[in-house]
């Protein structure tokens, strides 16, 4: 109780309360505007501003690092929008690739940092993944300033959120700038994050952005109050996350917050007094006694209606691991699924832990079926939820904060001194795979995670060539697969099954956050350059296998993360396509339309 009461404790209970009312504000018009994942792409591409930040004064100046993450994050919103507006990505694979990409340079800039003089005691790291502990009153007065802010932002322009949120043709037509409404919403979303990500970092900051909100909407139909409701179901779980944190020793305060977060979402969905399961229970219910009470004739009526250098390892292994997302990652993207890769990335760590903690091994096929489990789970969940009314969105950002809290915190509390730890699952350690290896018959010793890789390369490869025809028909037309029979939620769930086994197997190679940059980004950039299926594979493998050699190429020369210079150089590769595409390339498209523009100037002048 003495530690709850300290001086320090009370700092940081009212910090994140505070943050928790004025994330629950804006998650509610991120909810409204059906951007929920919009939070947790932001918050990742902070990271390289917090960096910079650090670079230009030298010392951890909290004012400019949060200035240069809010810049960092509105630069990489102004993408998101740009590659959704300019070519044919879909908003789901523009947020993925600023996600990974920036995270990815972010990283990169980090390794840099830590390896000058006194960089690495900056405590940059808990940017990453949240230090409340750390909160003064400085930390409390920022937090209050900014959810002033916010609270006056969304009282003065009530009505015109509403319009803008709600029907923005309309607000338009009323004479509503919805750019300016739109850039005061970024504005504060970015804010929030900026100001919040020191307490739950930029892996967590999102469930605070999400959860509340959607929790709230289980409780009433009206904008004013889900407001209002995630107002407070955020400075709840703030405050009850922090208490929770504080009565251990070593404990986490962000993982604790998204659980007393998901406790809140939990018992909204079964007993929220407007679309919980328990009222919508009773009401259906009543429903049916009403229509059996009545005449058959009137129920009837209604019904009818091998040796090999240290280097070359290293390049194998990445290279295995590009073409194995490449692969996967084109049916993510042509499935419209490019954030359930993100959701998945994160939420095998609590398959993993379960597996360690099962075997007390950290290797081994169990690692596999524990993250297979997980992310079917990931699934599932991620589906009955949208059965229940929740937004895509909403679900996926509930459902991976939640299980990857839950990872964490047992890392916390029951994995103790065994290497499992956050930081290396989010971003691996490819320099020492050569060093962990085994025997093959007739091939000899080789790294484990070599064999890994190719065996789920050689499943990836047989599951996508047997059923390609089944792939194909799901992927563009899900109704024309149930039509003709093909088992469309099977093969959904078997692909499930394929992003889990393939995000573990790529653990120790680039980690975690940056699978997601080898699953979206090759496969986005292959989009970019056909559109045959069977091309598209190929090229997203070949770009996935590229943008490994020259990451490795890029930390080489630089000697910084080589994890990260990859997730950079699928940007790079993404960059290159967007702009050289022959099909739907800038360039082309502006050649394109200047040809047409000559030919009806010439068509115009024969006239």
């Amino acid at each position: 109780m003495n530690t709850i009461l300290s001086h320090n404790a009370q700092w940081v209970l009212l910090s994140t309360l505070i943050l928790g009312m004025a994330a629950g504000i804006v998650g509610s018009f991120a909810y409204w505007k059906r951007q929920s994942l919009m939070s947790d792409a932001l918050s990742h591409a902070a990271l390289p501003g917090v960096i910079v930040g650090f670079v230009l004064t030298g010392t951890k100046n909290l004012p400019v690092m949060i200035a240069g993450a809010a810049v960092s994050a509105l630069l990489g919103a102004l993408l998101i929008d740009w590659i959704r507006s300019a070519t044919r990505i879909k908003e789901d694979a523009a947020m993925g690739i600023v996600l990974s990409v920036f995270f990815g340079l972010g990283i990169m800039l980090l390794t840099f940092v830590n390896r000058t003089a006194g960089g690495s005691q900056s405590g940059l790291d808990s940017f990453i993944f949240g230090q409340a502990a750390s909160m003064v009153g400085d930390d409390v007065r920022l937090m209050a300033g900014t959810a002033g802010i916010v609270l006056l932002v969304a009282l003065l322009g009530y009505k015109e959120w509403k319009l803008f949120l709600f029907d923005p043709a309309y607000a338009a037509g009323l004479g509503l700038s919805v750019r300016l409404m739109n850039g005061i919403y970024l504005a504060v979303l970015v804010l929030v994050i900026v100001v919040g990500i020191q307490a739950a970092g930029v892996v967590l900051m999102a469930a605070l952005l999400i959860i509340p909100a959607v929790s709230a909407r289980y409780w009433t139909h009206s904008f004013k109050w889900t407001v209002v409701l995630a107002a407070a179901f955020g400075g709840g779980a703030g405050a009850a996350g922090t208490l929770l944190s504080a009565a251990g020793s070593g404990w986490p305060t962000g993982p604790f917050i998204v659980l007393a977060a998901s406790a809140t979402f939990a018992v909204s969905l079964f007993f929220g007094a407007s679309k919980g399961l328990l009222i919508l229970y009773i009401g259906r219910r009543a429903s049916r006694r009403r229509l059996s009470s009545q005449p058959v004739g009137r129920v009837a009526a209604r019904e009818g209606g091998r040796t090999m250098s240290y280097s070359g390892w290293i390049l194998l292994t990445a290279s295995l691991v590009g073409v194995c997302c490449g692969l996967i990652g084109v049916l993510l993207i042509l499935r419209r699924m490019a954030m359930m890769a993100d959701a998945i990335s994160h939420t095998v760590l609590l398959g993993i832990v379960v597996a360690y903690m099962a075997t007390r091994e950290l290797s081994g096929v169990h690692m596999l079926i524990g993250a297979v489990c997980a992310g079917l789970l990931t699934a599932v969940l991620v589906q009955w939820f949208q059965s229940r009314g929740v937004q895509q969105e909403a679900s996926i950002g509930i459902v991976f904060t939640t299980l990857f809290a839950v990872g964490v915190v047992l890392i916390a509390t029951q994995v103790g001194n065994a290497h499992l730890d956050v930081k290396h699952t989010l971003m691996g350690e490819i320099t020492f795979i050569p060093w962990e290896t085994m025997t093959l018959p007739l091939v000899g010793e080789v790294p484990e995670a070599v064999a890994m890789l190719a065996l789920v390369l050689a499943i990836a490869l047989a599951a996508i060539v047997a059923f390609y025809k089944e792939w194909k028909i799901t992927s563009f037309d899900p109704a024309l697969a149930a039509s003709l029979g093909i088992p469309a939620v099977l093969m959904h769930y078997a692909f499930m099954s394929l992003v889990s086994v393939t995000t573990v197997a790529s653990f120790d190679a680039v980690g975690a956050i940056m699978v997601v940059a080898m699953l979206i980004t090759p496969a986005s950039a292959a989009y970019l350059w056909t559109d045959r299926l069977s091309v598209m594979l190929a090229l997203g493998a070949a770009f996935g296998a590229a943008s490994a050699w020259i990451g490795y190429g890029i930390a080489t020369w630089l000697d910084t993360s080589i994890s990260g210079s990859m997730a950079f150089a699928t940007g790079l590769l993404f960059a290159a396509s967007f702009l050289g595409s022959p099909r739907y390339g800038a360039l082309s498209r502006l050649r394109r339309g200047r040809s047409a523009s000559r030919v009806q100037a010439a068509s115009d002048s024969a006239d």
